[in-house]
């Protein structure tokens, strides 16, 4: 995907500078924290990808969206993860640790449900999901 087609995806202008989380067009945004350099993360992209295409299949992406922040990975760290691992999804680097640090310094990788109306987390999971269908169920229903 492009910047305009990741754009497009959350509902957001293309060329905005920054959004916040309620801006996005869904009733939930599943935030993905990952390293480039996780090991688990990497052996874990075709499970979220497959996480990703199904949600779009059931015709969920109104109610879910997804997008990935990565922790002390620069941009070009963060591409060259979209490209090894054929990310769909929008993916942000956070060098500077910013992000991480408001989410709780969590390891990677680690979930976050968050529901956009009020900005409230409705489910967080540390580590590896073990079968994309059966964490969707999860999340569809937290």
């Amino acid at each position: 995907m492009t910047e305009e087609e990741h754009s497009a995806y959350l509902g957001l202008e293309h060329g905005q500078d920054g959004f916040f989380l309620n801006e996005v067009a869904a009733e939930t945004v599943l935030v993905q924290i990952f390293s480039m350099y996780c090991p688990i993360c990497q052996r874990e992209a075709e499970a979220v990808n497959e996480l990703y295409y199904m949600i779009q299949d059931k015709g969920l992406e109104g109610q879910i969206k997804v997008i990935g922040i990565a922790p002390g990975n620069s941009a070009f760290e963060v591409s060259v993860f979209r490209d090894q691992y054929d990310i769909p999804f929008p993916l942000f680097p956070d060098p500077e640790f910013e992000w991480h640090k408001l989410l709780g310094e969590v390891g990677t990788p680690y979930f976050i449900l968050v529901e956009i109306q009020d900005l409230g987390l409705l489910l967080t999971h540390k580590g590896a999901f073990e079968d994309p269908a059966v964490f969707l169920k999860r999340l569809s229903s937290p």
